[in-house]
């Protein structure tokens, strides 16, 4: 791969076909409002913000097929995506909670199954503890199982991909609806929008996904469908429950029911890892 310029070098276009730039640290510069802090720290705040600037204003003249995130390379798709969804790759600022939990929790050994995966930047963070054979990714949306599989292969990674919408097992289809959002971290089984697209996908129940596949680490990230999902679910083989709550939108309702559920099930809130709406129920508690 071509060499990318460092923190202290001229940034310039030309660096060839397989153009990247690390954004592995999420642009959260002076988030917490402690910038007016005097002395050495403050500096040292200035001048990596002006790295950050830098670095994006280079990305953004040269538009890289890939950009370096959380420590993996991840296709950018300039055809399909949003220029603010463009924006947050290159802002390191995709699935920040749900790496940063899932690197705290995995363990070695453990078979994961990621529900709701994306691009594949949460299924490789767990791959690359526990190894590609014990990781299984499922994404609903066709539009982005060819951008999973490259992601995955361009960091050497080989995850089983399943393409099908998880549902409850109350679903009696073989398929689902998905409703395609501008965002495709917006999609879902319901229309959050008037104008989302409706597409017809294959549909696996959860419980049927969960004995057959045996994970003990569950991830959910379904855009607010996580509360149907876990409810009356046999999860005996799981151990630890990583879960997008989208309390935002979906309700602090369907967060606590979520949790009432868990504990019902001899799960204990795991106050240490999780993060923001990245519940995390766990039975391994030391």
């Amino acid at each position: 791969m071509t060499r990318l310029p460092g923190d202290g070098e001229k940034v310039t276009a030309d660096t060839g076909s397989a153009r990247v730039w690390n954004v592995t640290e999420p642009d959260r510069s002076f988030a917490r409002g402690d910038f007016l802090s005097v002395g050495p720290s403050l500096f040292r705040r200035v001048r990596e913000g002006g790295r950050r600037r830098a670095r994006l204003a280079w990305l953004r003249r040269t538009r890289p097929p890939e950009v370096s995130l959380h420590g993996f390379r991840v296709a950018v798709d300039y055809q399909r995506w949003s220029k603010t969804m463009v924006e947050v790759f290159y802002r390191g600022l995709y699935e920040v909670d749900e790496v940063e939990v899932l690197r705290r929790v995995v363990r070695p050994g453990d078979r994961v199954l990621d529900v709701g995966a994306a691009v594949g930047v949460g299924t490789m963070a767990a791959a690359e503890v526990v190894g590609s054979d014990r990781v299984w990714a499922v994404e609903a949306n066709p539009e982005l199982i060819a951008l999973a599989d490259r992601n995955f292969a361009l960091n050497g990674l080989s995850p089983t991909l399943i393409h099908a919408a998880v549902v409850p097992d109350a679903h009696t289809e073989d398929t689902a609806q998905l409703f395609l959002h501008e965002h495709f971290w917006s999609n879902a089984l319901f229309a959050k929008v008037s104008d989302a697209r409706p597409v017809s996908v294959p549909a696996r129940r959860i419980s049927e996904l969960v004995q057959e596949l045996q994970p003990n680490v569950l991830v959910l990230d379904v855009e607010g469908l996580e509360r149907d999902l876990v409810l009356g679910t046999d999860m005996s083989p799981v151990q630890v429950l990583i879960i997008e709550t989208h309390a935002r939108y979906a309700g602090r309702r369907a967060a606590s029911d979520i949790v009432a559920y868990g504990l019902e099930q001899g799960f204990a809130i795991d106050l240490v890892d999780g993060v923001g709406e990245t519940l995390v129920l766990t039975k391994r508690l030391p």
